[in-house]
């Protein structure tokens, strides 16, 4: 053991006596609540050792290896973790690598007590962009650390994108490299992924799914089946699913080749504007990308904040347009920003030449700032929250 997890310890031996018990056959698990309340859904031991054994060939699980358990073992992601070094015979080494936030950026506790190596981890991908920052920092190889790390729980933050397709000191290695970074697609309901993309040392846009999955595409609406980007709510079946189809809340398109598939967004992340169907993924990635720049235009000045906290879109019902893109931040940048008077300086036009107009925020609302409390997930809530100060509307 590299060394000891004390925090999800209990969790863990709690999960592993349930899974050592052959008499259990059903298993509870919460899911996340990111985009709705979160609920308990039940899996049998077949469901979740399909998905287990189901991504043995693309990830390479062996007898005899070693993986690192760095998620929250209360979750589907760290409980999987466990299942596989059942089902493999893995030798699991539990990590604290504990995410700190500074004035600047997110650190990764615990990294530098980290000198073994494994053959796989999983993370969320914001633990893996400030493993990967630290890496750089210290000058270490990840290929001394990590055979394949898994990422999974939630979309690529726009800084994670830009390390790896900019910014890591690994680019200019010199021969082929034993790290590899692979995301996989995947939610509760499926016990994890069932569908997986290579992010390094090659980047892939689409995700190949799994031996034994089955995925197809059902129209976003029923009464004009003919998407004009090929998109569709993703509906998936195999043994994961007890051979039943599951119908996602994912919207996906086709990828390039046979049987892939690209990531759209959610399929209750959708704000009708003004007669658009709007997906409210694509507008905050392309939002996100466009505050990233390193030098924005002068128009969008006032909204430099929205590079250094968070925030997410949601729909706010309007007599005009039918619903508003109305920004969510949390409520003490909403109050700070309201005393130094910043709501003057915002305009939606501000965004003209970068999102369609139907596309501009319109309104901005407070939240709590539990919304925010998960790394790498937020939590969407309706808003105008309860409580709180109505959204305030943008000229």
């Amino acid at each position: 053991m590299l060394f000891r997890l004390p925090t999800w310890s209990k969790a863990a031996a709690d999960f592993l006596e349930e899974w050592d018990n052959l008499d259990i056959q059903n298993f509870t698990f919460q899911t996340s609540g990111t985009t709705g309340p979160s609920k308990q859904i039940a899996l049998r031991r077949e469901q979740i050792t399909a998905a287990a054994f189901s991504s043995q060939i693309p990830l390479g699980w062996q007898e005899g290896q070693r993986m690192g358990l760095a998620l929250n073992a209360s979750g589907i992601g760290g409980k999987m973790v466990l299942v596989r070094g059942r089902c493999y015979n893995i030798e699991v080494i539990p990590l604290e690598l504990r995410l700190q936030p500074d004035h600047e950026a997110v650190f990764v506790r615990g990294a530098e007590e980290w000198t073994g190596y494994l053959d796989h981890l999983s993370l969320v991908p914001v633990q893996a962009l400030a493993l990967l920052r630290h890496w750089a920092l210290h000058q270490i190889d990840p290929a001394t650390r990590v055979g394949t790390l898994l990422l999974g729980g939630g979309p690529l933050p726009s800084d994670l994108e830009r390390f790896l397709s900019e910014d890591h000191p690994w680019k200019t290695r010199q021969g082929p490299s034993s790290f590899r970074i692979v995301q996989g697609l995947g939610m509760t309901e499926t016990a994890g992924h069932f569908a997986l993309r290579t992010l390094y040392p090659v980047w892939e846009r689409a995700y190949t799914p799994l031996p034994g999955i089955h995925c197809q595409l059902e129209p976003l609406d029923p009464d004009d089946p003919d998407d004009p980007e090929g998109r569709g709510i993703l509906v998936i079946s195999g043994a994961v699913t007890n051979h039943q189809p599951l119908v996602t809340r994912e919207i996906v398109q086709r990828g390039a080749e046979p049987g892939q598939i690209e990531w759209v967004g959610r399929a209750d992340l959708v704000i009708q504007s003004g007669g658009h169907t709007l997906l409210v993924d694509e507008i905050e990635r392309e939002m996100r990308r466009i505050l990233d720049r390193s030098s924005p235009t002068p128009a969008l000045n006032p909204w430099k904040f929205l590079a250094e906290t968070d925030w997410f879109l949601g729909p706010w019902a309007d007599p005009v347009w039918g619903e508003r893109v109305t920004l969510c931040i949390p409520l003490s940048l909403w109050r700070s920003l309201a005393d130094a008077g910043v709501w003057k300086t915002l305009k939606a036009k501000d965004w003209s030449g970068f999102l369609p107009t139907s596309s501009w925020p319109r309104a901005i609302a407070p939240v709590p700032s539990s919304c925010f409390d998960q790394p790498g997930k937020t939590i969407r809530i309706s808003i105008p929250v309860s409580g709180l100060d109505g959204p305030l509307t943008l000229g």
